[in-house]
């Protein structure tokens, strides 16, 4: 644990750059997803679905994390089975599209988990994109969540 713990704050903390692969960005994620692991005793699975030009691609650091983290605590962590998280990345006309899935508990529309750290990244997207650009949220009880994000290319 103690080894994940210090790759994880080696690659988040007093880092100057305003942006990451998405590589360096998965890299960190899979070493933050160790602890979890370890915490919760493979209670979840990581599945990523990236397309392979997209691994060099840019975007904006700790954009991810939060949003599996996110799955973990007010999806995943309520579940009675083991649950899974998916990542995935693709290319369309809009731009890049990246996506986190949990089959969590889910949640209705009237108690849409958008809090702070969720409203941070769909504030940072717009303000570093643009304002075409964004997170969507879409979630039902019992179904899980999935977080949208829309970026351009950097």
């Amino acid at each position: 644990m103690s080894l994940y713990l210090s790759r994880y704050f080696r690659s988040n903390i007093g880092k100057d750059e305003l942006t990451v692969t998405i590589e360096e960005e998965l890299t960190s994620i899979r070493n933050y997803l160790a602890i979890q692991n370890i915490r919760y005793r493979d209670k979840f699975r990581f599945v990523v679905n990236i397309e392979p030009e997209l691994y060099t691609q840019k975007i904006l650091r700790m954009l991810l994390q939060p949003l599996i983290e996110n799955s973990i605590f007010h999806g995943l962590e309520q579940k009675n089975e083991t649950g899974t998280i998916t990542l995935s990345a693709f290319e369309n006309d809009c731009g890049m599209i990246l996506t986190v899935v949990d089959d969590g508990v889910g949640f209705s529309a009237n108690n849409l988990r958008k809090g702070l750290a969720l409203k941070n990244i769909d504030e940072r997207i717009k303000l570093f994109y643009g304002e075409p650009y964004g997170m969507q949220i879409i979630s039902q009880p019992s179904a899980g969540t999935t977080v949208i994000l829309t970026l351009t290319r950097v």
